[in-house]
This record gives structure tokens, C-alpha cells and sequence, in this order.
């Protein structure tokens, strides 16, 4: 029993000795080194810490005082540019890192330099401060400094030597947010602040024609279809690219001019033109793609490219943005809604009237609006290019889109109002197929 017990206390010793060790043992320093080393270096030279482990902090001081926790923090790495103050040629910075549960590290010194004795000053952006603009307008950019390139970018990028030279004003036409930065250079100065002036550029939406509701018979059967609203023509070359960017398509010869409808898309790009064209015009786009909401910029890789998706694609009846028009929606409009006439083709008996198709087109594409309209005021409807609708059709082994009204390419009686195609929403090598959208009325 005498022996446990001086074992129990000779434990007890150990640890409590053990213990006061843990508790008098320095902690581990941080780390730091901070790149370069001082010198002279110019404005767009880089800062940072190097090997830094994770979790550490590093603060700094621009007036010489001792970095702390509550100091400037340093969110590396960046540029003399965002470290010195405008007009300041040089300037010594102190760095110190911090890291929970370890000694701080050593204090960097750093003193930089700029090579020249001026900098040049930050442009002016021309029209400022405005939250909308229309398409066209034109920006100016000057400079106080004389003598300078005023280089310039629309993509979000910082000017550099290569970027664009700016020589005369320019008009920004894509709508949608549009940001202009400028930045001055001059061989013995140097280059100064960059100037950042943001944008948004008013859509001109596509003439859209009212459809009173009415009803009619489709494929035999009297359907009631609620009042909407339509694309006067399909949907145009200029149009299309506004709102998609820098489309990376291909065209007929000599197609790219006004006039010349969207061609070589699939039912997928039409879904991406219809809600980023509602974005543009403050609506609420209607189609979701699963859970991944209503932009198609954030929908999944691929999305657009298996037909099956076409299932994952979903239709929002409560939002007021475009759509694709459904079967019955073309047909009512093309057949001249609660004008009608009862013609077979959109808009006249004789197809040559309203219409390119085979026996006149040259078997080319045309410009839109170059025929007669139909009752309601739509050209096209017939003839000139397929239209995509929003319907999927069951051809007996797989699921795919209706397209309507025919093509430059078709006979007569294919352009009939009547008459109906399917095709692989996926595919977007057609030179025969087009689009135009639909808004529904509340």
C-alpha cells in the first residue's frame, strides 16, 4: 500500500513538472518574408509574403509605428500601384505576420521606390455617373497629363501597354452592364491610377405584336389561347448577338448585315436568348434548368449539348419574361388570330406573296419583313426559316422539338400553317432554322 502511494505521488510530480514545462516553452514564431527585397521598382510591381502557412495574418504600417493585429491587414498580394498613395514616389513599409497559438513574426522592413519622379494622372471617363445609357453613346476619355497614351478595355481587364490605344471617342452598343477602365502611360513617367467607369447599356427590344386571345381549330380539335404577345419577325443576326455576346457561329456568305434572322441554333440556344433577352429588359426569365436557377451562365457544363436534357429544362408560367412560342400559339398568330382569313399558308392563298420557299428564295436565306405580313402584322411566318417551338414531339424513338412554318428550302405545301416538323434540340448545324419569342399578357 506505502508503495502505490509513493508512485501515485511521484506521478503526480511528474506531470505537474511536465505540465510547467508545456507553459514555460516559447511558443513557435511565424514565419515571414516579404518579396521584393527594397529597391526601385515600378508602379506594377507585385508585393507578397512568401511561404506563407495557412491560417496567418499579415497587417502592415506605412509611418513607421510597430505592425499590430488592429494595423492595416494585407490582402496579398498587390501592386506598389494599391500600396502607395497617389503622388507618393516612395515609401517604407513595416510587415508582421500573426498566427493564433504562435509568437508573431520578426518585423519586415521594405522600402520602395518608383524609377520616375512623376506619375501620370488618372483619366477622365466620359459620361460618368449615369445608371443607364442608351446604345451608341459615346464615350470620351481625357487625360491632365499632356502627352500620354490613354490605353483602354471592355472586358474587365486592366489596360496595359497592349491593350487597346484610344485615339477617338467610341460607342458602346452591346447592352447589358458594360465597364470601361483607362489607364495613362508616358515613357518618363509613371503610369498612374487606372479610371473604372461602369455602365449599363438599354436594350432596344424587338418590335412585339399584341395577340388578342381568341380560339380555333387545331388538328381538329377548338382551342382556347389566352392573349400574348410576339416577335414581329424572327429573331435577327444583330439581335441575337447583342444579347448572346460574341456568338461563335457560322454564316452563309454575305448574311452578316441587317435584316438576316439567327440561324445555325438549336432549341437549347433559343432557351439561353430567351431568358438572357428578359434580363436585359428587367423581366423575369421563365425557364429554369433544374436547381440551378434562371441564368444560363451558371447552368452546368454540357447542359446544352444531350437532347435528354431537354426534360431538365423547366417552363416558370408565373414569370412575365420571353419564351419560346408553344405549337398552338404559332399557329394562332400565323394564321391571323381573330382576323383570320382562313388562308393556308400565314397571311395570303398564294405562298409567293408571303413567303420564300423553294420555287423563289435561290435556296438562300433572306433578310425578314421582305414579303407581305399576314392578318396580324407577323412576317414570315411562313417560308424563310424553321421556327423553334416550345413543344417536344414523339416521333416513335426518341423526344424532339416542333419546328413550324418551313424553310427557304421547302415545297409549298410544307410552308402550310398546317404543317409540322421535329428535330434534335441539341442540333445547331441547321442553316434552315431560326426563331422568334413570345411574352404572355397577364
Amino acid at each position: 500500500m506505502r508503495h502505490a502511494v509513493v508512485s501515485l505521488m511521484l506521478l503526480i510530480l511528474l506531470l505537474t513538472i511536465a505540465a510547467c514545462e508545456r507553459s514555460t516553452r516559447p511558443l513557435d514564431r511565424v514565419n515571414l518574408d516579404i518579396e521584393p527585397v527594397s529597391g526601385v521598382y515600378p508602379i506594377d510591381q507585385y508585393v507578397y509574403p512568401r511561404d506563407l502557412e495557412p491560417d496567418t495574418y499579415v497587417y502592415y504600417t506605412t509611418d513607421g509605428s510597430e505592425p499590430t493585429e488592429d494595423s492595416l491587414f494585407y490582402p496579398m498580394p498587390q501592386k506598389l500601384l494599391s500600396l502607395l498613395h497617389e503622388g507618393v514616389m516612395s515609401n517604407t513599409f513595416k510587415f508582421k505576420a500573426f498566427r493564433a497559438g504562435y509568437e508573431p513574426s520578426v518585423t519586415i522592413t521594405r522600402t520602395y521606390t518608383l524609377p520616375f519622379s512623376q506619375t501620370t494622372a488618372q483619366p477622365l471617363i466620359s459620361p460618368s455617373g449615369l445608371d443607364q445609357i442608351e446604345p451608341g453613346t459615346l464615350i470620351t476619355i481625357t487625360c491632365p497629363t499632356p502627352d500620354v497614351q490613354i490605353r483602354y478595355t471592355l472586358d474587365g481587364s486592366y489596360p496595359d501597354l497592349s491593350s487597346s490605344l484610344y485615339t477617338e471617342p467610341f460607342p458602346l452598343t452591346h447592352p447589358g452592364h458594360r465597364a470601361v477602365y483607362a489607364r495613362a502611360f508616358r515613357e518618363d513617367m509613371n503610369p498612374g491610377y487606372y479610371a473604372i467607369e461602369g455602365y449599363w447599356v438599354r436594350h432596344i427590344q424587338p418590335e412585339m405584336i399584341q395577340v388578342e386571345g381568341g380560339s380555333f381549330y387545331n388538328e381538329g380539335y377548338l382551342v382556347n389561347v389566352p392573349g400574348f404577345m410576339m416577335d414581329k419577325t424572327e429573331v435577327l443576326q444583330t439581335e441575337f448577338n447583342e444579347v448572346m455576346g460574341d456568338w461563335e457561329s457560322h454564316f452563309m456568305d454575305g448574311d452578316r448585315s441587317d435584316g438576316i434572322p439567327i440561324y445555325y441554333v438549336s432549341w437549347f440556344d433559343a432557351i439561353a436568348y430567351c431568358n438572357k433577352r428578359s434580363i436585359l429588359d428587367g423581366l423575369e426569365p421563365v425557364y429554369r434548368y433544374e436547381n440551378y436557377g434562371n441564368y444560363p451562365d451558371f447552368w452546368p457544363q454540357g447542359w446544352n449539348t444531350d437532347p435528354a436534357n431537354q426534360h431538365k429544362v423547366l417552363f416558370e408560367s408565373n414569370k412575365n419574361g420571353y419564351s419560346l412560342p408553344t405549337g398552338v400559339q404559332w399557329s394562332f398568330a400565323a394564321l391571323g388570330g381573330n382576323q383570320s382569313q382562313g388562308f393556308p399558308y400565314s397571311g395570303a392563298d398564294s405562298l409567293t406573296t408571303v413567303a420564300w420557299f423553294n420555287l423563289n428564295s435561290s435556296h438562300t436565306v433572306h433578310p425578314v419583313a421582305t414579303k407581305l405580313s399576314n392578318e396580324l402584322g407577323f412576317y414570315d411566318l411562313s417560308g424563310n426559316l424553321w421556327e423553334w417551338c416550345w413543344d417536344s414531339v414523339n416521333d416513335g424513338s426518341s423526344e424532339k422539338k416542333l419546328l413550324k412554318g418551313g424553310s427557304y428550302y421547302s415545297s409549298a405545301s410544307t410552308c402550310e400553317v398546317v404543317h409540322k416538323w421535329a428535330y434534335n434540340p441539341a442540333e445547331s448545324e441547321a442553316a434552315t432554322i431560326g426563331f422568334r419569342c413570345v411574352r404572355h399578357v397577364p
